[in-house]
């Protein structure tokens, strides 16, 4: 395992295409190759604090509008510094909600960050993903334009998030594909969790890992469901979560065959 820091960064400006799912999938990747990483989040509606506790996450609100910020970039320079400071200190994750990457990223090309944290020797992976919906894609190709031109080293990795099916080919056409494959973007699957319990799982926000390890008599006694589909549903949560550790492999560091 690689002893560098890494920065993953998991943003799309359009919201519901399950960037907190994403991010705590990678969050629980990460716990379990021993890494923890130090979670920040610039997300008003603070939904990685409701999965991981507000006490265990650098939280901040949205700057102003990127049509503020490029007539007067006085409005961000100070705002996400702190952000930095946690990135340096060691293995991170970054969590934008919807509509907060534009304004980072030009915070990170008026700072120019790319050349401070490839002399930190920090890693930084950015993880776009998308479900097949023409706002979705449009926002997740804007972002990996704006992540090209603010940040050139980042690794960037288009995640297809299958929740809502799987006929992407409507919405790349193959000179899409083409130019992301020659610009070494990346492109990964996120399998649509399918597990009886998951709806239930979610409005305890509870984290994968903590699923997985639960025993099925106290999934019953915590959910009232009967022992067949305790069994079921954790079963389903695992298998999903090995799909998704599978589809990390050769991206995250922390993640290993």
């Amino acid at each position: 395992m690689s002893d560098e820091k890494t920065s993953v960064w998991i943003l799309n400006s359009k919201g519901g295409v399950g960037k907190t799912t994403l991010s705590v999938a990678v969050a629980d990747l990460m716990d379990l190759a021993g890494r923890t990483p130090r979670f920040i989040e610039i997300d008003s509606r603070k939904r990685l604090s409701s999965f991981i506790g507000p006490e265990k996450v650098l939280s901040f609100e949205g700057a102003p509008p990127i049509s503020e910020i490029r007539k007067n970039p006085n409005l961000v320079l100070g705002h996400y510094d702190p952000i930095v400071e946690a990135i340096e200190a060691g293995d991170s994750l970054l969590d934008l909600g919807a509509n907060e990457d534009p304004a980072f990223l030009e915070y990170c090309r008026l700072s120019r960050l790319d050349e401070d944290l490839v002399d930190e020797g920090i890693r930084v992976i950015a993880l776009v993903p998308t479900v097949a919906e023409n706002e979705s894609v449009r926002g997740a190709l804007e972002a990996l334009q704006n992540l090209h031109e603010a940040m050139p080293s980042a690794e960037r990795v288009l995640v297809l998030n299958a929740r809502d099916g799987e006929n992407f080919d409507r919405y790349f056409s193959p000179r899409q594909v083409l130019e992301m494959k020659g610009s070494r973007v990346r492109m990964v699957e996120m399998q649509r969790i399918v597990s009886e319990g998951w709806e239930d799982f979610q409005r305890e926000r509870m984290r994968f890992l903590s699923i997985v390890t639960m025993e099925p008599e106290e999934i019953q006694k915590r959910f009232g469901f009967a022992r067949p589909k305790a069994k079921r549903a954790r079963g389903d949560i695992a298998a999903w979560f090995e799909a998704m550790r599978r589809s990390m492999i050769g991206i995250l560091p922390t993640v290993e065959a």
